[in-house]
């Protein structure tokens, strides 16, 4: 049998059944371009900094503890992980290749990276951090300029009179500013410590720094920034008209400027500013740049966050530039000075191009001064080169060249050929006008037909990496899939006149797209910049250089270049190794190889890659080499579990799902088999008895007890030792034993072996030792004993009994000799883990999982002796209000407060827990219950609820209030599950009742009957299975007596025949979340109906489709919408999306920016059931809004009703005034259309001209129900 495969099974199998979702504690993230730290994941703390470590992983300092985020995980870092860290705040962080640096309140603290521990280097106050070099860090303390430099301490400058440094840069020359107290900046030489220049009588200044060209920066108190020249401040002109807090260096002369709404990015050589976008950050609190140079802003909510949009530099090409002549080809020929007109040209290495013109095919590099002719071809027009071989095509003919021998193959005959490009393995693909070719060894293939809405190309580019073709035409940009069954599908991912595609690398393209420069990221589908300089149809623009692509602005070319992408820091990695050995242990910095001890258990493997925002979704896949398949992971799960490793190396290769690019990460794992580990320290124990007992007793025969041998070896012994004669007397100690006890060895040398606690000797324990020992001459064990200084502390102790024999020549005597090691710190660390998982951080109160379990026991108790007990669920009414005005750190204060006063509240033996949120559960246990009537229960809810009111949180009064919910066993529930469903109900029934009281659970609460769990779950059966389809209701012009639109109103067929309304399977829907996805799949309907419609010519005005509240809050309703649009290839315009007042208003400055993105995708928005909601008139006119749809209420009796009749013709000269359409639903009765008409509202629905109907029926629908001339003749 081979016990390798049979061992990967196993692992596989583990891994498979164990893998379990990590919730990730950070939100990946706003959109799709940005990464964003969200201190709401670590319970609302505020993040003073950030720092980004050499393996990608983010550190984030608060007032309350230390944190590591890896892009998915996020993780608190406290001793546990990192033994010898003692700080509980933290301000700064650095970090270098084998150190994170710490300013905490204990003072300067460093974490080894290798050993994964930490030391104090400094105790006291420390602020600006400043790491020179991997060996050298500089900071502040108490004015005093600090040095740490390999391993010392430093303390220059002192001989120097600088007064109270409050900033300073060091310059890459040697020298140093310092900033002092008394507005004076000093420039000091520190080789020779001595002053070099004094500049006195200075503005506030906020921030100095300097960059790697050694230029002094400099930020005042007004904002203003300037740059230090020579001796003095200047105001620095190119951006002098900016209000700066901050500016954070990069490479090359580039800077970020930061202000408080605004962040730039500025080139200090060519005096060019870029304006970084932001996305949901109004105002700038601290800022951050990252190891790849890219830049973190934190907005007043506590939240980082990076933009990972590229900023694209131009730059005017200069006539010394080597490809300036490039530019010129346009102007004349290279070779002769002739006029000419430039075909096409190509990239061929990285700096050569070749291209066509009237006169032939060339090659130019910017190593040679003139061009080298290839072909004498003066009809070609479009180039593709793949390798040494070149594709040359006219209108009429394709054929390759040779670019080694110049030789080239023979003509294929096609007509209208427009677009070449390189294809896989060295082929090539191109376009006629209806087919798409595949080209290899002169031999050509179809691939597919195009469609019919493809009428014109211009260009072609293949993706290796996506495996896909990409077509610009006159329609638009395309991409064309190759399925599994050898089809193709086309899909329009950009309409708009595409003219040229250029390749920057597998995510991004350039397009030619509607006569300007578009940035496109093809991972996303979105364009992601605009250079809105307008292009010509020139074949230089758009060609490719370095990392940019020409273009041209104001007749001079420039060169347009990405200076980041989001790529550049996504890495696929193990960022954690977790497993248990009698503890569970952590390995925070996993190299490729973890050595993990025996036995093993419970490996956790925590994966990380930084994710952009709009990639909610990712998946990895694992597999063990050498030869076992890909197992897929659960989607966004980021651990691997593996229950149980057998012994030996096992290599895990971790693959992504390819987004944002396809990466790989190994690890191996060396487990050693248990056995060969208890052998070896079963061995380690034996020899150091023998050879201490023999050492000792050598000695003690030859009268060298004492002597140098015999200390030597037990001082190179690292744990604690003892010898003892047959009575147990103390004969030798170590230095080890009495550094841990405490003793010296006059104090115990002759005495007896003996065992103290806090609470004095032990001598049961004693005696069992002796018991033990004397039956089987060995004992071993963990306890409790003190030391010395009465300190108690934990110890793994063995003592072995050794019978001295004749070889020794001290005959029929005994001696024990005792070895221990101290563990104390070990099980505290035991006991705070098991706090951690038993305890919630935020109270001290059991968590659900120990509340459970209590309840468990509650249970079983009551079985065997007691009738009953209580449980009671209580919420705060409106915490929300709390964290949202106050903060969630001060939410937390509240929660701490609210605890500990409901605990004095209750009588002792009742448990108290914090189930999560603003929840928490008293359990009233079976003992205290017992023969108590509802009525005690009654009065401890009362007594809860008159005493949590008033709090002070920096002195700041707080009211709140609770509700209280009550259930019963085992009335109101048998187990544990059914008796906290019955006390939740009971408590949303309070919370639905007005707040602020107590209810007892009673069935009639049950919030889902079987009948009503029968609803939802044929509502989810018809989502899934796309049973809803729509009635359409017509718009009427009344003026014009026609239908200018539908409304499309959704129902729900049932088998009997019968139709569901929306009123009964919408509130349904909201209720048990499923509301979103049924949006989803009517908008897919809606999109399908208005397709088939517009292609048969018999699209009429507008569909208007209604938005669930829900979905509109959504940030990715836009990505649903644009991806509805692109594979139904219609417009937003044939759409109206229908939003009521209230959906609008849950978030009005998001539903604004919501609204604009509708907008900019063709859409219109109809403001529904307007007047029934709660809108703020100073929104209504900043809402987009197209349209104001009257609600059918005020319809009704607007006839007979003044008021309904005065509402009404208000809400139309509002919109009139507001320059909005007006619709009203609803619409029964000649008379009230007719009113409407006089109120000059001429677009109206209802069943006076038709109710909903099918779509088959629309076809016969016909209305004729123009306005009669009701004028009176004037008497």
């Amino acid at each position: 049998m081979d016990f390798r495969r049979v061992t990967m099974k196993r692992i596989t199998f583990f891994i498979a059944i164990f893998c379990s979702a990590l919730i990730c504690s950070f939100q990946l993230f706003a959109s799709l371009q940005v990464l964003t730290i969200d201190n709401q994941a670590i319970h609302g703390r505020h993040i003073l900094a950030i720092n980004q470590d050499p393996r990608g992983d983010f550190w984030l300092a608060t007032d309350s503890g230390l944190f590591r985020f890896d892009g998915i995980n996020t993780r608190p870092i406290t001793s546990l992980e990192v033994p010898g860290l003692i700080g509980q705040s933290f301000r700064e962080i650095s970090s270098t290749q084998k150190h994170i640096w710490l300013s905490s309140d204990k003072g300067l603290e460093q974490i080894n990276i290798d050993n994964q521990t930490s030391q104090v280097l400094f105790l006291g106050p420390v602020s600006h951090v400043f790491v020179q070099d991997p060996h050298s860090i500089w900071f502040l303390s108490q004015g005093r300029l600090h040095r740490y430099h390999e391993g010392q301490l430093y303390f220059p400058l002192t001989n120097l009179n600088l007064g109270a440094i409050s900033q300073f840069a060091l310059l890459p020359n040697g020298h140093l500013w310092v900033y002092n107290t008394d507005n004076q900046l000093i420039k000091v030489r520190l080789a020779s410590e001595k002053v070099i220049t004094t500049l006195t009588h200075l503005p506030g200044i906020k921030e100095i720094s300097a960059d790697k060209q050694g230029r002094v920066w400099v930020i005042d108190s007004s904002h203003t920034l300037f740059q230090l020249q020579a001796t003095q401040l200047e105001k620095y002109q190119p951006l002098s008209s900016l209000v700066l807090t901050s500016i954070k260096h990069r490479d090359n002369g580039y800077f970020y400027a930061v202000g408080k709404h605004q962040a730039y990015l500025h080139d200090s050589v060519t005096d060019q500013t870029k304006t970084i976008p932001l996305d949901q950050i109004n105002s700038i609190t601290n800022s951050y740049i990252d190891t790849n140079k890219q830049l973190w802003l934190q907005d007043t909510s506590g939240v980082w966050q990076t933009q990972f949009l590229p900023l694209i530099i131009d730059k005017e090409v200069a006539t010394i530039s080597p490809i300036y002549p490039l530019t010129q080809l346009q102007q004349k020929d290279i070779l002769n000075g002739e006029s000419f007109a430039l075909k096409d040209i190509i990239q061929y290495q990285e700096n050569s191009w070749i291209y066509s013109n009237k006169d032939g095919v060339y090659k130019y590099q910017t190593t040679h001064e003139a061009p080298t002719k290839l072909s004498i071809a003066r009809d070609i027009h479009k180039l593709a080169v793949n390798g040494e071989s070149l594709i040359l095509a006219n209108h009429h003919s394709i054929y390759s060249l040779d670019l080694e021998t110049l030789q080239k193959s023979t003509h294929l005959e096609f007509s209208h050929i427009n677009a070449v490009s390189n294809y896989v393995d060295q082929q090539f693909i191109f376009t006629t006008n209806k087919h798409l070719y595949a080209l290899n060894d002169n031999q050509a293939r179809l691939l597919a037909l195009l469609p019919n809405q493809i009428t014109e190309i211009y260009d072609l580019a293949f993706n290796t990496t996506k495996n896909k073709i990409y077509i610009a035409s006159k329609e638009g940009f395309w991409q064309v899939s190759h399925e599994l069954n050898n089809r193709f599908t086309f899909e329009l991912l950009l309409a708009g006149d595409t003219r040229k595609i250029t390749t920057l690398n597998d995510t991004h393209y350039w397009l030619h797209h509607n006569d300007v420069a578009k940035f496109y990221n093809l991972s996303t589908h979105e364009v992601e910049f605009v250079n809105n300089t307008v292009l010509s149809d020139s074949a230089l623009d758009l060609l490719k250089v370095g990392n940019g692509v020409l273009a041209q602005k104001n007749n001079q070319f420039i060169t347009l270049t990405p200076t980041t992408h989001y790529q550049d820091v996504s890495q696929l990695r193990i960022s954690e190794v977790l497993f248990t050995h009698k503890i569970q242990q952590s390995v925070l910095f996993p190299s490729d190889t973890i050595h993990l001890p025996s036995p093993v258990s419970n490996v956790q493997l925590n994966l990380a890659s930084f994710k952009p925002s709009g990639l909610d979704y990712f998946q990895f896949k694992y597999r063990m080499l050498p030869n076992q398949e890909w197992q897929t992971m659960s989607p966004n799960q980021a651990s691997l579990n593996i229950m149980s490793l057998p012994s030996g190396t096992h290599v895990l290769e971790i693959e992504n799902n390819g987004e944002p690019k396809l990466q790989r990460t190994q690890l191996t794992l060396v487990s050693h088999g248990s056995n060969l580990f208890a052998l070896i320290d079963l061995l380690a124990i034996v020899i150091a008895v023998i050879g201490l007992t023999f050492v000792f007793l050598k000695a003690k025969r030859s009268g060298l007890h004492g002597n140098s041998l015999t200390a030597s070896l037990l001082s190179q012994t690292k744990e604690s030792v003892w010898i003892a004669n047959q009575d147990f007397e103390i004969i030798e100690v170590n230095k080890v034993f009495t550094q841990t006890t405490g003793y010296q060895k006059h104090d115990i040398l002759g005495k007896k072996t003996k065992i103290y606690t806090s609470n004095g000797r032990n001598i049961q324990l004693e005696q069992l030792i002796y018991k033990e020992l004397k039956e089987n001459s060995f004992w071993s064990g963990q306890i409790w004993s003190s030391r010395k200084n009465a300190e108690e502390y934990y110890l793994d102790l063995t003592i072995t009994e050794i019978k001295q024999k004749s070889i020794f020549e001290l005959k029929n005597k005994t001696l024990y000799i005792g070895m221990f090691n101290d563990i104390t710190a070990r099980k505290r660390h035991e006991k705070e883990l098991q706090l951690l998982a038993t305890r919630d951080p935020i109270t001290g109160l059991a968590n659900r999982t120990l509340f459970i379990e209590h309840l468990n026991k509650a249970i079983v108790d009551s079985r065997e002796a007691f009738p009953s007990f209580a449980l009671l669920f209580l919420d705060l009414d409106n915490f929300h209000k709390i964290n949202e005005s106050l903060g969630h750190s001060q939410g937390d204060v509240l929660l701490n407060l609210v605890s500990k006063r409901i605990n004095k509240l209750l009588d002792k033996g009742c448990i108290l827990s914090r189930l999560g949120g603003d929840e928490f559960a008293i359990l009233i246990p079976p003992y205290l219950y017992n023969n108590m009537s509802i009525f005690y229960l009654k009065r401890q809810a009362q007594k809860i609820l008159s005493k949590i009111n008033n709090f002070n949180l920096n002195e700041i009064e707080v009211t709140v209030s609770a509700s209280i919910g009550i259930a019963l066993f085992p009335e109101n529930g048998v187990n544990c599950e059914s008796l906290m469903r019955s006390a939740d109900s009971a408590l949303n029934y309070a919370k639905h009742h007005g707040k602020n009281n107590f209810q007892f659970y009673d069935k009639k609460l049950q919030s889902s009957s079987p009948h009503s769990l029968s609803k939802e779950s044929a509502l989810f059966h018809a989502i899934e299975n796309e049973e809803f389809i729509f009635y359409y209701q017509p718009k009427f012009n009344t003026i014009k007596n026609k239908i200018v639109g539908f409304e499309a109103l959704a129902r729900w067929p049932q088998p009997d025949g019968t139709v569901v309304g929306p009123n009964d399977f919408i509130p349904i829907a909201e209720k048990n979340g499923t509301i979103i996805a049924l949006t989803k799949s009517l908008l897919k309907q809606a999109c399908m109906q208005v397709k088939t419609w517009y292609e048969q010519g018999e699209l009429v005005g507008r569909v208007a489709v209604n938005i669930s509240a829900g979905h509109f809050q959504q940030a990715s309703l836009i990505e649903d919408l644009t991806h509805l649009l692109t594979i139904y290839n219609i417009s937003g315009r044939h759409l109206e999306l229908e939003i009521t007042e209230s959906a609008m208003m849950q978030d009005p400055d998001f539903a604004i920016k919501q609204m604009e993105k509708l907008k900019s995708l063709g859409f219109s928005i109809a403001l529904d059931d307007f007047g029934t909601g709660h809108s703020s008139l100073s929104y209504l006119k900043q809402f987009p809004i197209d349209t104001l749809k009257i609600d059918r209420s005020f319809i009704v009796d607007m006839v007979e009703n003044e008021r309904d009749r005065n509402i009404t013709a208000t809400i139309i000269r509002l919109a009139k005034y507001l320059d909005i359409k007006v619709v009203a639903e609803g619409v029964e009765t000649y008379d009230q259309s007719y009113l409407l008409h006089v109120m000059g509202c001429n677009v109206v629905q209802g069943y006076y001209f038709s109710p909903p109907v099918s779509v088959a029926n629309l076809a016969d629908l016909k209305i004729d129900k123009p306005l009669k001339n009701n004028k009176k003749k004037a008497g």
